[in-house]
């Protein structure tokens, strides 16, 4: 075959152009937007709300169910581990990523994470690179996370800084500013779309309802005194009626004509209260699904099964939180620096450690087994990665099975195995039947998801939840019998010889 490129034919060349761009007016969701310094933010709730201006979205964060779960979403992430991984095998990445892992372990890896993640909530986030220069190398000295409100974006889609010289923007330097953004549904949108636009809604019905809640208790938890008057009372008897209630109660008090009675109006025992503390719990449990996906991780009195599942989607929140503040990261901060140092190196990766931990017992439990019913055994390099700590293998010791069988003379030590007897219980082994049995027993949670209308596809992404089901005890002592079996039937040839 030859190996001479094909030519391309004119009209099967690529575009290499970016076609729906959001300038020259071809973004009819915009209109016409070259004229302006600064693009505006998409967010309906923003611009409806608060003129386009992200302070209004921090009074959404200082509702007591937005911290607390949004503290949590963070807190997750930030408890994990880290670490850097070369971008190739050659000696050169190796050696970037070791600078790199050196760099992070000086400058609070944790804390710059804990406040770049404010991202999610506004919709982006921009961090300042401290730039020094050391040993004719380029260190990163420090990242400053900055504010949301003192930047914009062009509309070339590049950043700005606003300040009260320029608060139409000004540019910013290349390669000095670390910033992403998330939530948004296109690419045509700078700014994200951030869990604030999704929270302001719930927070509002609920402070609304806590105020209104304050005001009813105000009103009716303590009971009010009324007095009566009659028609025929004079000023100075409404004044003594009057003088009589302030005794009896500093708070509050009226007076009312008909027969000058005196008696206490409380609050009538209905669920007026309950609707309330319901509107509350009601928007505290949007917020919760809004911010981690799931309530249980948040609240008390779930089953413990219902907790694994709903920690199992935070998990993957907090996964998917460590994989775009990583991605960024590492399309950035990383390929800079190693850029700069390290000309010819392919730039590390910075990798969270958010899979989620494995129940090693019952690794432990299922690879024992697949050793004992397979030709196969795990390696070293396999223990070290799975379980961890240093292994070595066990002084070995020869067991009494693995000597010289005796000669002829001495078969007696065999004798009993040539009993007729023993011959005819071996014969009479069967083994294909109890190994159906054993298999039926071991594949029936398989085959009952499979008739229930379990799809192959499904069944293999379950298989490790349905694991503990399976009673492998059948097989494993069928397995016994046949190896004992089989010893009989070899030693029995031996003592034959």
């Amino acid at each position: 075959m030859s190996d001479t490129k094909r030519p391309v034919i004119q009209d099967q060349r690529p575009e290499l152009d970016a076609i729906a761009t959001i300038q020259n007016g071809r973004d009819i969701t915009r209109g016409y937007v070259d004229f302006l310094p600064i693009l505006t933010s998409q967010d309906t709730i923003l611009r409806a709300k608060g003129a386009s201006n992200l302070a209004i979205y921090d009074e959404v964060l200082r509702d007591d169910m937005v911290q607390s779960a949004f503290a949590q979403r963070r807190l997750a992430l930030t408890s994990t581990e880290w670490r850097v991984e070369p971008g190739g095998t050659a000696a050169l990445d190796r050696k970037a990523a070791d600078s790199l892992k050196e760099i992070l372990l000086a400058i609070d890896l944790d804390g710059v994470t804990d406040k770049m993640l404010f991202g999610v909530f506004y919709g982006f986030a921009v961090g300042e690179c401290i730039w020094e220069v050391a040993d004719n190398q380029v260190i990163l000295k420090a990242i400053k996370v900055r504010k949301q409100r003192r930047f914009g974006f062009a509309p070339d889609g590049s950043l700005r800084l606003l300040t009260s010289q320029n608060p139409t923007g000004e540019p910013v330097p290349e390669r000095k500013f670390w910033h992403f953004r998330q939530g948004a549904d296109n690419d045509d949108e700078p700014y994200g779309l951030g869990l604030a636009h999704w929270l302001y809604w719930p927070t509002w019905f609920k402070r609304n309802g806590v105020r209104a809640w304050m005001s009813f208790l105000d009103k009716f938890a303590q009971p009010t005194v009324i007095g009566e008057y009659s028609a025929a009372a004079s000023d100075e008897d409404k004044r003594r009626l009057l003088q009589s209630i302030s005794s009896l109660q500093s708070q509050s008090g009226i007076i009312i004509p008909q027969g000058m009675m005196v008696r206490l109006l409380e609050m009538e025992k209905s669920g007026g209260r309950g609707d309330y503390a319901g509107l509350t719990a009601l928007m505290n449990n949007a917020i919760a699904r809004i911010i981690t996906t799931q309530t249980m991780t948040l609240e008390d009195g779930s089953s413990l099964s219902q907790a694994e599942v709903h920690e199992r989607m935070l998990n993957r929140v907090v996964r998917s939180d460590g994989n775009m503040i990583a991605s960024s990261f590492n399309q950035s901060v990383a390929s800079w620096l190693t850029e700069w140092n390290y000309p010819g190196a392919r730039p590390p990766r910075l990798v969270f450690m958010t899979d989620e931990h494995e129940d090693l017992n019952r690794r432990a439990e299922r690879e024992k087994i697949l050793t004992e019913i397979t030709p196969y055994r795990p390696t070293r390099k396999h223990l070290e990665e799975v379980f961890g700590g240093d292994w070595e293998e066990k002084p070995t010791q020869k067991a009494e099975s693995d000597t010289i069988p005796p000669s002829p003379a001495s078969g007696h030590q065999f004798a009993e195995l040539d009993h007729p007897a023993g011959q005819q219980a071996v014969d009479a082994f069967d083994f294909g039947t109890q190994l159906q049995d054993a298999a039926a027993a071991l594949l029936k949670p398989l085959l009952e998801r499979l008739q229930n209308g379990l799809t192959p596809e499904e069944l293999m992404i379950q298989l490790g939840e349905l694991y503990p089901e399976m009673d492998y005890r059948g097989l494993m002592a069928l397995l016994d019998q046949v190896m004992t079996a089989g010893m009989a039937w070899g030693r029995s040839d031996v003592g034959a010889e």
